[in-house]
C-alpha cells in the first residue's frame, strides 16, 4: 500500500464509512416517512394531523443536527431518536388497527435506519470525536442488564408519557395531553441523562498507555500505563470464566465487562492497579493486575495498541496470582 492509499485508507476507516449512510439515510427521511404518515393519520383532525407534523420535522432535525456531530452527546441524542418513527408508525397501526404496505415498507426502512445507528460502526467514530490531541477512544459495549432491562424500560415510559399526550392533544383532549406531555418532558429529561452515560464508556488511548473510562461500573477512571503492561489479549465470548475469577492470593481479578454481549478483552499487568468498583449503592476498593472490557470493536482496540507498542497476543496469567471480584 502507497502513502496515498494508506491515507485514504486511514480517512475512511475512522469515520466515513460508518456515518455517512446513517447521514443520507437519515436526511431521505422526511419524504419517505411521509408515505407512511398519511394512512397513520387518516383518522386525525387537520388540527392535529398539523401538530403530529410539526413534532415529526422537529425529531428530524434535531436527529440531522446530531447526525452531523461527532460527539458522544450527539451520539446519545440521535440513539434517542432513532426508535421514534418506527415506533410511532407501530403505535398509530395499532390505534388504528390498520397496517398498509406503504406503512409497512416505511416501517422497514426506519428500522433498518435505527439499527444503524446502533451498530458500533456508527458509534464509535462519533464517541472518538471528542478526543483531542494524541488520544484515541473507542467505545464500550453496555452492561447486560443496561440492554435488555434499562435502556428499554427508560425509553419506552419517555415515549409513552409523549405519545400519550400527543395523542390525547391531537384527538381534542388537549388539557389531558398537555399533562401527559409535560409529565413525559420531565422523565425525558432525565432518563436521558442516565442514557448519556452509556455513550460516555471508553477505552482511551494515551500516550502513557490507555485509560477505562466508565461511571456506570467504575467511580473513576483508570489509567494502565504502558510501562507495566505484560499483555493485551483477546479472551473471547466467556464472561464467567469462574477459573479466572477464583484464584488464590490477596490481589483480585475484575471482570469490568458488566456482563456485556460480545468478544472480552484482558489486560494483565505487571504491577498493581488500584480500583474502585460500584455496586449496589457501595463502592468497593481493589488492587488487581488482571481486567477484562468489552470494547465495541475489540480488532480495532488490538491494531491501536500494537500501533501505540503495547504487546498484544494470547491472554496468559498475570505475573501475581488474583482471586475472585
Amino acid at each position: 500500500m502507497n502513502i496515498t492509499e494508506g491515507r485514504l485508507f486511514n480517512y475512511l476507516d475512522t469515520s466515513q464509512v460508518g456515518t455517512w449512510p446513517v447521514r443520507i439515510a437519515w436526511l431521505a427521511l422526511p419524504v419517505i416517512y411521509r408515505a407512511g404518515f398519511g394512512p397513520a393519520t387518516s383518522s386525525l383532525d387537520q388540527t392535529g394531523v398539523f401538530g403530529l407534523e410539526v413534532v415529526a420535522w422537529l425529531v428530524w432535525f434535531v436527529g440531522l443536527i446530531a447526525v452531523a456531530v461527532h460527539h458522544p452527546l450527539a451520539l446519545s441524542v440521535i440513539r434517542s431518536l432513532a426508535p421514534v418513527p418506527p415506533a410511532a408508525l407501530l403505535l398509530a397501526g395499532v390505534l388504528t388497527g390498520t397496517f398498509p404496505l406503504a406503512m409497512m415498507l416505511v416501517l422497514g426502512y426506519t428500522l433498518v435506519v435505527m439499527l444503524a445507528i446502533f451498530l458500533p460502526a456508527f458509534g464509535d467514530p462519533m464517541v472518538n470525536g471528542s478526543a483531542y490531541g494524541p488520544e484515541r477512544r473507542l467505545a464500550l459495549r453496555p452492561p447486560g442488564y443496561a440492554v435488555l432491562v434499562a435502556v428499554p424500560l427508560v425509553w419506552i415510559l419517555m415515549f409513552g408519557l409523549l405519545a400519550t399526550g400527543l395523542t390525547l392533544a391531537a384527538s381534542g383532549s388537549a388539557v389531558v395531553g398537555t399533562l401527559f406531555v409535560f409529565g413525559g418532558a420531565v422523565l425525558s429529561y432525565f432518563g436521558f441523562r442516565a442514557l448519556h452515560q452509556l455513550s460516555r464508556r471508553w477505552l482511551v488511548f494515551v500516550p502513557a498507555g490507555f485509560v477505562l473510562h466508565d461511571h456506570v461500573l467504575l467511580a473513576e477512571p483508570i489509567l494502565i500505563p504502558r510501562k507495566v503492561i505484560d499483555n493485551l489479549g483477546l479472551v473471547g465470548f466467556d464472561h464467567g470464566d469462574e477459573a479466572w475469577k477464583r484464584r488464590p492470593g490477596k490481589l483480585e481479578a475484575v471482570d469490568a465487562t458488566g456482563g456485556a454481549a460480545g468478544l472480552v478483552l484482558e489486560v494483565n499487568t505487571s504491577a498493581d492497579i488500584p480500583i474502585t468498583i460500584k455496586g449496589r449503592g457501595s463502592l468497593r476498593e481493589a488492587t488487581t493486575r488482571s481486567i477484562r472490557f468489552t470494547p465495541t470493536l475489540p480488532g480495532k482496540a488490538l491494531e491501536e495498541a500494537r500501533i501505540r507498542g503495547i504487546r498484544v497476543g494470547d491472554v496468559k496469567p498475570a505475573t501475581t496470582e488474583s482471586s475472585a471480584t
